[in-house]
């Protein structure tokens, strides 16, 4: 199954090297002028890696890398440049996967991807904490829900559930439900206890 990168660029040229890179691989390119609409993609469909650059209008680079890890967890490289240089503090805070400074090559924009896409995969989050942020997510980027909207997010949830996921998820509702439900049964035979006495 083809894997889709989301790169978010004001540059056509970056925009169209990195779809060039990609043209006949196993990875599909949807690129984007602005950090806005690529957010509403992560939201609405497929993301396996985003690629923003740091210096754009609107939602960009770190903001951007942020907004995009509250809406799923999936590997962002930011993209540098000259005018617009790393700073590592403000990557790891927002969560960055790496980076890649401009002008890059073909070689070293495929390294970068294959190495982030490959430590997101050996170091998968714990679902609970995925389908929190999925949740914390929705709440925050939605005001009205529609039915399609609402079927997308089930989609999500349900792809995000191993069948350990959904395991884990079944013995903490048990053991939820036995914490709030013992109090009441054991009140409740005490009672049968006593009115049989």
């Amino acid at each position: 199954m083809a894997k889709t990168l989301l790169l978010a660029d004001d540059s056509s040229t970056i925009r169209r090297i990195v779809e060039l890179t990609y043209v006949d691989t196993e990875f599909r390119v949807e690129s984007f002028e602005d950090g806005e609409t690529l957010l509403e993609r992560v939201v609405h469909g497929e993301a396996d890696l985003v690629l923003a650059d740091l210096n754009m209008p609107g939602v960009a680079g770190y903001d951007l890398c942020r907004k995009v890890k509250e809406l799923r967890e999936v590997p962002v490289l930011l993209l540098a440049g000259a005018f617009e240089p790393l700073d590592e503090t403000l990557a790891e805070q927002c969560g960055a996967d790496g980076a890649l400074v401009k002008p890059f090559d073909a070689e070293a924009l495929r390294s970068a991807v294959l190495d982030a896409l490959e430590r997101a995969v050996a170091e998968p989050e714990p679902v609970s904490d995925s389908l929190d942020a999925t949740a914390d997510a929705i709440e925050t980027t939605v005001d009205e829900p529609t039915p399609e909207w609402i079927e997308q997010v089930v989609d999500r949830v349900i792809e995000r559930l191993s069948a350990d996921g959904v395991r884990e998820i079944v013995h903490e509702a048990t053991r939820e439900a036995v914490r709030e439900l013992a109090p009441d049964l054991i009140r409740r035979r005490i009672q049968e206890l006593e009115d049989d006495a």
